[in-house]
């Protein structure tokens, strides 16, 4: 399927069908599904002078990743999502910086939209209507007739996925979709912790971040300044609760450094890179950094090495240095989360400089 004539819609679907179905895909549809991904990194990066366009002025870090293997089959078999229409095989992240609110998350939204970065869009709008607490901006539209999906995210926004992402390596990627934790207690130096204790949890936390936004949100459509102190506090603590609650060994520099020495952005675009990522284990096995076909062929070759273990990710990431890949998808430059206890404060600190908070929760994205 890769180069020449696109592939019919009827023969994509006719192939997502068998790779749902069959509970051991065969060679010759996991290497057709390979060849329909790899139609999208074109499209992927191309979007990003698109999207930077349109970001102009707004302090952000933006990152690009395709769906590996194993979570588009998954997807499928989840919710029944044909393979044509997935509208996540490409995506780009944006992370806004953190003195950005509601009111610049929307008008990001707004700038990408009128710059036409992509066509036939449709707006899901998570904040409205969260995920299981996941809150964001979902952009999801077409570019040279594939689908591309574009996720604008407040810092704190992202602050909490970052965290229910590690929940998930500890506990299943089901947690993400209201689905048990595969592990319903956990043994920790303090005792033991339910898993669904912590699921409420972040909920909670979800919820105090959805109304200090929209705290500051009204504020700053006044026209005044952004107030929402002491609900900020309260999200402090709770995220310096999680912060216990996925506490893992001392933050992996060297390895953020080899991911950040390894990009080598060029002035045409964003620069690739690729990890092997062990979900149960919440550690990076491998690093490959090379030329855009060079890392294609070999995203391939390991998509092919790894497929019998559902548990390994190969993916394919493109940012315009190490750096913003660290602060979009940390999780593959960072230690394993170490659950080793959960403390709920009952005395919630008063009102705190703003500054400080932002710091505090700035050092939680080092972890």
């Amino acid at each position: 399927m890769n180069g020449g004539k696109p592939p019919k819609p009827t023969s994509i679907r006719h192939l997502g069908e068998r790779l749902r179905k069959a509970e051991t895909p065969s060679a010759a549809d996991l290497a057709g599904l390979s060849d329909f991904r790899a139609r999208h990194l074109p499209v992927l990066l191309s979007t990003f002078p698109a999207l930077f366009e349109s970001l102009r002025d707004v302090p952000h870090a933006t990152s690009g990743r395709l769906k590996n293997t194993a979570t588009i089959i998954e997807k499928m078999r989840r919710d029944g999502t044909r393979l044509p229409t997935m509208q996540d095989i490409a995506g780009l992240r944006i992370v806004l910086d953190e003195s950005a609110g509601r009111a610049m998350q929307d008008r990001v939204v707004q700038g990408i939209l009128g710059k036409r970065v992509l066509v036939d869009v449709s707006c899901d709008d998570r904040r409205a209507k969260p995920s299981t607490g996941y809150r964001a901006v979902h952009l999801v539209g077409k570019r040279d007739g594939l689908c591309v999906e574009i996720q604008v995210r407040t810092y704190i926004q992202h602050l909490w996925a970052q965290v229910n992402e590690r929940l998930c390596d500890c506990w299943g990627r089901g947690v993400k979709y209201g689905e048990a934790p595969i592990i319903e207690m956990q043994k920790t130096a303090a005792g033991e912790i339910s898993s669904k204790e912590v699921q409420s949890y972040m909920m909670e936390v979800s919820e105090a971040i959805a109304e200090a936004e929209q705290i500051d949100f009204e504020q700053e459509l006044a026209g005044r300044c952004r107030t929402s102190g002491d609900q900020m506090c309260y999200v402090m603590d709770a995220l310096e609760d999680l912060r216990d609650v996925l506490q893992r060994a001392p933050y992996d520099a060297a390895a953020a450094e080899k991911a950040r020495a390894q990009m080598q952005p060029s002035s045409d675009g964003p620069a690739l890179s690729l990890f092997i990522y062990d979900r149960e284990q919440a550690r990076v096995l491998g690093t490959h950094a090379g030329s855009n076909a060079e890392l294609l062929s070999m995203w391939r070759d390991l998509d092919i090495q790894y497929r019998s273990q559902r548990n390994i990710e190969v993916v394919l990431l493109a940012a315009t240095s190490g750096d913003t890949l660290v602060q979009t998808h940390a999780r593959y430059v960072a230690g394993a989360p170490d659950l080793v206890g959960l403390r709920r404060r009952r005395k919630r600190r008063r009102a705190r400089f703003a500054a400080w908070i932002r710091a505090a929760i700035h050092r939680l994205v080092r972890w």
